[in-house]
């Protein structure tokens, strides 16, 4: 007996954008977080207007800022792929754990920020 795997799940693209689960809004504040900071520091740095605070994303832009744009993909990526998964065990846990590393990531960014 074989089944055919294919037709089990479908995305649906159409209608309102709808976040139900638990750790799913917390998850996408916190991708565009790291995006913003991704975005803006790659502009800054290669402005010549700043340089990379963390020091172990600093030697990233010795080679090229493509390996800055791969290895902070890979460090965030998988927290904001794996909270929603974990808060369908521990719905509470999990939010308030993301509620604290948005605003523990925000205070960092303009703590380390030099303007």
């Amino acid at each position: 007996m074989t089944t055919d795997r294919r037709g089990r799940w479908k995305p649906n693209f159409s209608g309102r954008f709808m976040m139900r689960r638990a750790g799913e809004k917390e998850s996408v504040v916190l991708g565009i977080i790291c995006a913003a900071d991704m975005l803006s520091t790659l502009f800054w740095v290669m402005s010549g207007q700043a340089q990379e605070a963390n020091p172990m994303l600093g030697w990233t832009f010795k080679g090229h800022p493509i390996v800055f744009v791969v290895i902070k993909c890979l460090a965030c990526i998988p927290a904001l792929v794996l909270a929603p998964r974990l808060a369908q065990s521990q719905r509470k846990f999990t939010e308030w754990l993301l509620r604290i590393v948005i605003v523990s990531y925000i205070a960092l960014y303009f703590g380390f920020a030099k303007f």
